[in-house]
């Protein structure tokens, strides 16, 4: 069951490439309906929130039934699930209600109102941004703390094996085989 996944993907994609495109363009890309393709971007962006909320419900379910069955829950493990819906409700409550509102502000906005540097976060009334922001984010945050408060142990769990020095010997070169034809008994070691 590999289509959430790439569901996600491919939603992930085109959101990158319209907001870069419309970062280039100096426009912003949430409710801009100047122009036509201002509107039809944002409404494909609006069902990509869809995608956005349902795959990441539809994961952490698969990840959690996969865990049960072969009796293998981990705490990183625990801990992505846990991220993924507890992120996925936040994301998922934010969103439409940023959509619904017609904009993130919560009440009148004044330009003239501070705001957070580097994110244009209003200051002075209520902003969805911030929830919505919170609400990706803790997908990775939850798991990030689980792996870090876990410590080596966790992190043997899921670092690669030793390379094998068989695998890895200097003292004899491989074999060089040159103009092998068909059949390999015929190869010339040289």
């Amino acid at each position: 069951m590999r289509w959430p996944a790439w569901a996600l993907v491919v939603t992930i994609a085109y959101e990158v490439i319209l907001l870069s495109l419309q970062a280039a363009r100096g426009v912003r890309s949430h409710f801009k309906n100047a122009t036509a393709f201002d509107a039809i971007s944002g409404q494909i962006m609006a069902a990509g929130a869809g995608v956005l909320v349902t795959a990441p419900m539809i994961i952490a379910a698969c990840m959690l039934f996969q865990a049960i069955r072969h009796q293998m829950a981990s705490p990183l493990l625990l801990a992505t699930v846990l991220g993924l819906l507890i992120g996925n409700r936040l994301a998922a409550y934010a969103g439409p209600s940023l959509g619904m509102n017609g904009g993130p502000f919560v009440g009148p906005f004044d330009p003239a109102d501070p705001t957070l540097p580097l994110l244009g976060w209003c200051l002075a009334i209520g902003d969805l941004r911030i929830a919505n922001f919170f609400g990706l984010h803790m997908m990775h945050f939850i798991p990030a703390l689980a792996l870090f408060a876990g410590g080596p142990a966790v992190w043997a769990q899921y670092s690669p094996p030793p390379p094998s020095p068989l695998l890895h010997s200097t003292t004899t070169p491989p074999p060089r085989l040159d103009k092998c034809p068909s059949a390999p008994r015929r190869c010339v070691r040289i």
